[in-house]
């Protein structure tokens, strides 16, 4: 009980309550369990933490990699800048690809549901896996916006450097999602074709 009353006050934060919303549902892997309860650690690792220490760990090796050129706060402050440049356009890109989600065919649930053991998800997925790459993006400009407040240095800097990198890791995760999804579409809607052409030369006969 008092791990539930604990996130829902967290929930109940301005804009940081609304990110943990849409990352639990993430980590549930859109389960309906989402909106009442939060997910159980493994969810979190296997979904969310395991992620951002593989973007931790590749931000050190870049950071370590840099040294022998004598980096400087003031250069590694451009990757704030250099977020807040493209975030704008990755998020609409990325708001573009949910408003997808619309115009997809009437049996691509069904379908999904269908392929579910060979695809390794269910039509549940399909809102989180699109919509949280989209909250990353959306709180990363939040943050990288933020980190203008403050002055120039090696905080700031890693900072906007995991900023950067999170939110470039979290579309293409986006775009690997889509191109697993429309190879389910396509495979589904070329067997289709192909059982119509055997149809019609059946009936030919």
């Amino acid at each position: 009980m008092k791990r539930r009353s604990v996130w829902r006050s967290l929930i109940r934060v301005p804009i940081v309550g609304e990110f943990l919303r849409i990352a639990n549902a993430y980590a549930f892997r859109g389960d309906d369990r989402n909106s009442r309860v939060p997910a159980q650690l493994r969810d979190w690792w296997g979904r969310i933490v395991r992620r951002v220490l593989g973007v931790l760990i590749l931000e050190g090796l870049l950071l370590l990699a840099a040294v022998p050129f004598d980096l400087e706060p003031s250069q590694l402050a451009r990757c704030t800048d250099l977020a807040l440049g493209i975030f704008p356009d990755l998020l609409g890109f990325g708001v573009g690809i949910y408003a997808l989600i619309f115009v997809f065919p009437k049996t691509f649930t069904p379908l999904l549901e269908k392929r579910r053991a060979e695809v390794g998800f269910g039509a549940e997925i399909v809102n989180v896996d699109i919509g949280y790459p989209v909250a990353v993006l959306a709180i990363g400009l939040v943050v990288a916006s933020a980190l203008t407040l403050f002055p120039q240095g090696w905080t700031t800097g890693a900072l906007g450097l995991f900023v950067l990198l999170y939110g470039l890791a979290m579309v293409f995760e986006l775009l690997a999602f889509l191109f697993v999804t429309l190879q389910v579409i396509i495979k589904h809607e070329k067997k289709e074709h192909q059982a119509r052409i055997a149809n019609n030369k059946d009936g030919s006969y």
